[in-house]
């Protein structure tokens, strides 16, 4: 089975792209290490779909996530072997800061704001 699940913080805005499938985020997440090796691992995440517009919608630089998905490699034109995280679900865990937005004119996320349970 390959399951991975992190927890961390957006290291950068999402870049976003279409795609024939849909929308697609490319986004990065640090995740704090704890104990003798204190610092962070980073990981490269695409997320495609419906979770691809959610990151692009409503996550920015420094936004505390939880991303569930897969690891992938792929082999470089150099030759080296690059690892990512093909995302399945991503949740923010905090909300945006005051003065803090999504990218574009997409307003804040609002879980309950939907207009069948006003």
């Amino acid at each position: 089975m390959n399951n991975l699940i992190i927890s961390g913080r957006l290291t950068r805005d999402p870049e976003s792209k279409q795609t024939q499938t849909g929308e697609l985020a490319k986004f990065s997440v640090a995740v704090d290490n704890f104990g003798k090796d204190k610092g962070a691992t980073f990981f490269d995440c695409v997320a495609f779909g419906k979770s691809g517009e959610y990151v692009n919608k409503y996550l920015t630089k420094g936004r505390a996530v939880i991303v569930q998905g897969r690891i992938e490699s792929n082999k470089g034109s150099d030759g080296k072997v690059y690892w990512s995280v093909n995302a399945s679900s991503v949740e923010a865990t905090d909300k945006p800061k005051d003065g803090q937005s999504s990218t574009g004119s997409a307003k804040p996320y609002e879980p309950f704001a939907d207009e069948e349970y006003a």
